[in-house]
């Protein structure tokens, strides 16, 4: 979609609108309007004698807070209005309108001087006085301007990367970057809009780890917990899932800390702000400001991310299921395989769907299981909420009770794995050498003393 940017440009002293949508992209620049893009107040220095001849101490007196694109062109200026610099011989402002640029390497000292970008020209040009606009050509060369003014140039473009920031363009071979400098005085409105965002952003990061967290928890504990027992009676398979499942709780654990590092940081940036001056004009503490509103911006960005990222994760380890949800109709695996067994506990293997699902009941989990149609066959599910979504089996393992220890099976009872009734309905899945492709590989018994 075609649209037009006011752009501001100065012939004969005279400020004139220009339509944007003509420009080639490096003539207009990386970014038509830049930081602070609304143009605020301007105090034009076009009739200002003196302006950028007598020395200006830099980095003292912040006097402008933002800045806009203007365009690409050759800048008089640059040319002629160089008292001091490499065009000095060429110098003809003086008798015009007695005002000269302000160059950075001129100005700043070599051991001082910064990889140059527009954020580090406006930085350095926003504290001279009397300049309203800065420009950049060659990638590198920073100059500060009471004014710009357009002259005849060629048909090159504004296409040297700036060295500091190879994201943006920084002029051309004889063309300049031109930027209009102006003053909001909103840097107390920014700082209060991005301590705004950022708590925003560090009460909902809080809320989302607060609600993984248990489940991580308990998913890791649950697999630990039935591993040791499954692995004393030798039931491999079941124990794999359980490995499976420690690695899932592992790796959400890991998202866990990082959400929790971020909101650290988060708190430690909103602490810092309390301490800073947005108001003020004084370099180093209108940098700091800056500093902060930015950290604080792009805190909060991090923060919404990740929050996210847990939401969905989340939901992933632990759906939402409503009451109202139809119960579908499962039936015990081993209903398919030998009725008289149906009820006996069984833990199976085969080929999981997704991550464990935590914090369920066992009919939760067959209605998580059904929302997914035929890709879920069934589930193997453990008591005290831990599931695995199944969209095949393979083998299966029933536990009989242990008459020696009958407390040792008290709690695994309820340990079984399901299929869908209406998809194995007069279905035998018992293992066979026939040509049969749901059926299982491999059921075995085992006593429930063995059970640790």
């Amino acid at each position: 979609m075609m649209f037009a940017v006011a752009m501001l440009h100065e012939a004969g002293g005279l400020l004139q609108l220009r339509d944007s949508s003509s420009l080639h992209p490096a003539q207009a620049g990386p970014a038509l309007l830049s930081k602070k893009h609304a143009l605020c107040s301007q105090k034009s220095a076009s009739k200002n004698p003196g302006a950028g001849i007598d020395s200006s101490t830099p980095f003292a007196e912040v006097l402008k807070d933002g800045y806009m694109t203007v365009g690409c062109f050759k800048d008089e200026l640059l040319y002629f209005g160089d008292k001091y610099g490499t065009h000095k011989h060429d110098y003809r402002m003086g008798e015009i309108s007695n005002v000269s640029i302000v160059r950075y390497e001129v100005v700043v000292a070599k051991e001082n001087r910064q990889r140059m970008s527009m954020d580090v020209c406006f930085d350095f040009c926003r504290t001279i006085p009397d300049m309203s606009s800065f420009g950049i050509a060659h990638g590198r060369d920073c100059y500060c301007a009471p004014f710009f003014k357009q002259m005849a140039g060629d048909d090159s473009m504004c296409d040297s990367v700036c060295e500091g920031n190879p994201t943006q363009m920084c002029g051309g071979h004889t063309k300049s970057s031109i930027f209009q400098m102006h003053s909001c005085s909103d840097g107390v409105q920014d700082m209060e809009s991005a301590a705004a965002e950022a708590t925003a952003s560090s009460d909902l990061l809080t809320l989302e780890l607060g609600k993984l967290a248990p489940l991580v928890a308990s998913m890791q504990t649950i697999a630990a917990t039935y591993q040791e027992r499954l692995g004393k009676a030798g039931d491999v398979a079941a124990g794999d899932l359980m490995q499976q499942a420690k690695v899932v709780a592992g790796e959400l654990n890991q998202s866990l800390v990082e959400g929790a590092s971020v909101g650290e940081a988060l708190s430690a940036k909103l602490v810092e702000r309390d301490s800073a001056t947005p108001g003020s004009t004084d370099h180093a503490a209108v940098q700091a400001a800056d500093t902060i509103v930015e950290d604080l911006n792009d805190l909060a960005e991090a923060g919404n991310d990740i929050a996210d990222t847990l939401t969905e994760l989340r939901r992933d380890v632990s759906p939402s299921v409503t009451a109202d949800e139809v119960a579908p109709l499962f039936y015990k695996i081993m209903y398919f395989v030998d009725k008289k067994l149906q009820d006996a506990p069984t833990t199976c293997s085969g080929d999981l769907l997704d991550k464990p699902i935590v914090g369920k009941t066992y009919l939760e989990c067959g209605r998580i299981c059904d929302r997914r149609g035929q890709e879920c066959k069934g589930f193997s599910y453990f008591p005290d909420g831990l599931c695995f979504l199944m969209k095949k089996f393979k083998t299966v393992r029933y536990y009989t009770e242990c008459e020696e220890a009958p407390e040792k099976m008290a709690d695994f009872n309820a340990t079984s794995c399901s299929v869908r009734f209406s998809d194995y309905q007069g279905t035998d899945l018992s293992p066979t050498s026939k040509n049969c492709k749901e059926c299982l590989k491999d059921v075995e018994g085992a006593s429930g003393c063995r059970l640790g």
